[in-house]
């Protein structure tokens, strides 16, 4: 049976200072969000795969994470963003590597349109972080408790995601707003599975920009603890997308239940969501009725689109 794995709440309150400078490193942008969950997703059971690899700050994983910013495919703008961070950092960490089973096309819907995953924490209750898209294409979150941020994503590929974020924490942990600026290079393999469940690695650089010199040295005083909030939270985040996927082709009338649900989200986005969600069903259908054909058994057939029954 799958080991279950579920969101956890990433910080109750802003009283420590590693979490209140977690939350101004990553909880606005939702691949490492801060207050993730609070609780736990009612999808099917679902772990990702443990990687070997840990989390890592080293100065030869920054130094290869620079180099694989797609400089030449970044405009002008964009590249004075990501250079104003690299060159000024307060941190840099590549989070522990995650390995997760996921419908590719699904996993690229999810991490290209972050407010829909923020949707589906909100429906199942288990999260109060808010995102919300401007016209602009950029999202602006608040973590509820004190840290707000605008999020923008640089560049997508199937392979490589640059996002760029700027954060302001006002709260009881300091006398005045703290500000700071972060960069994101997400990058994706897709691995051959040999006709098995999709499954993607995905690896997660964050580089780290604070305009207070105080709360600087405070960060690196408390890197190490920041750095397995922010772990933990990706986990989580890949894992919860691993579920989705997973439940999409277990229990489809559980996600249909989700999705039908969403509000304040693109309906282009929504519409192709359930589209994927559909497809992955009934993929997963056609696998079984084939396992069942091979092994003699009865066929199971499907009467509906999410409806399996034998």
């Amino acid at each position: 049976m799958r080991e279950t794995h579920c969101p956890a709440a990433f910080a109750r309150t802003a009283r420590s200072p590693r979490r209140a400078l977690g939350r101004l490193f990553v909880a606005c942008v939702i691949l490492c969000t801060g207050q993730a969950a609070q609780g736990q997703f009612s999808l099917l059971p679902f772990a990702g795969k443990k990687d070997p690899n840990q989390a890592t700050s080293s100065r030869s994983a920054r130094q290869e994470a620079v180099k694989a910013i797609p400089w030449k495919r970044l405009d002008e703008r964009a590249t004075e963003k990501i250079n104003s961070v690299i060159d000024d950092i307060t941190i840099y960490r590549r989070l522990a590597p995650q390995t997760i089973e996921c419908d590719p096309d699904l996993y690229l819907l999810l991490v290209e349109n972050p407010d829909l995953v923020v949707r589906m924490w909100e429906t199942l209750g288990i999260s109060s972080v808010a995102l919300e898209r401007e016209p602009s294409g950029t999202f602006l979150a608040n973590d509820g408790e004190g840290t707000k941020g605008r999020v923008e994503l640089l560049h997508a590929s199937a392979g490589t995601h640059l996002v760029y974020a700027t954060g302001r924490y006002e709260g009881p942990m300091f006398h005045r707003a703290v500000r700071g600026q972060s960069v994101l290079l997400l990058r994706s393999e897709y691995l051959d599975t040999d006709g098995e469940a999709p499954r993607i690695r995905c690896t997660l650089d964050v580089f780290v920009r604070l305009e207070h010199a105080g709360v600087e040295m405070l960060a690196k005083t408390f890197q190490p603890l920041v750095g397995k909030v922010a772990d933990h939270n990706f986990k989580e985040t890949t894992a919860f997308m691993g579920s989705l996927s997973y439940t999409a082709a277990s229990n489809p009338p559980k996600v249909d239940r989700i999705t039908s649900r969403l509000e304040r989200v693109p309906p282009l986005a929504k519409a192709h969501l359930v589209e994927l969600c559909d497809r992955i069903a009934v993929e997963a259908t056609l696998a079984r009725n084939d396992a069942a054909s091979t092994r003699g058994g009865r066929e199971v057939r499907v009467s509906d689109r999410t409806a399996v029954r034998e």
